[in-house]
């Protein structure tokens, strides 16, 4: 069963603020961020007819602004998550932990930082959830 173009508004509407975090944790900057929401939006639209069942839309909008993501980090040669000092959400006890932790990042390949930007957005769900895990 195809989305028609109402379902795919629902649905888009329904993650958007999971496409952004997404987005955002890849790139650490809102213009990017919002930049990488536009075009996975339109490359979902586009290809809206590829998904058989709504059930998988969440699954694979997020795949896609993954691969969006990493398209723009690789266009502007960027490195992912190289400024957390800016992320909210991270309290750091002592900033010798921060500098540590900042240095080691840098040397992990692009799969191993995807692990950590899916732990982060795991944890963070899991947090809003009052532990247990409920996103799929």
């Amino acid at each position: 069963m195809k989305i028609n173009e109402k379902e795919f508004e629902t649905l888009f509407k329904q993650y958007k603020k999971d496409i952004y975090r997404i987005a955002y944790t890849y790139v650490n900057n809102e213009a990017d961020a919002l930049v990488i929401v536009q075009e996975s939006a339109y490359q979902a639209y586009i290809s809206k007819d590829k998904i058989r069942d709504k059930n998988k839309f969440k699954s694979w909008i997020l795949n896609i602004t993954v691969n969006k993501s990493k398209d723009l980090l690789r266009k502007n040669k960027l490195i992912s998550l190289e400024d957390l000092s800016n992320v909210n959400t991270m309290q750091a006890e002592n900033k010798e932990s921060v500098n540590i932790f900042m240095e080691n990042l840098k040397a992990l390949s692009m799969d191993e930082k995807n692990v950590i930007v899916f732990k982060v957005y795991v944890e963070s769900i899991r947090e809003k959830n009052s532990g247990r895990i409920s996103f799929w």
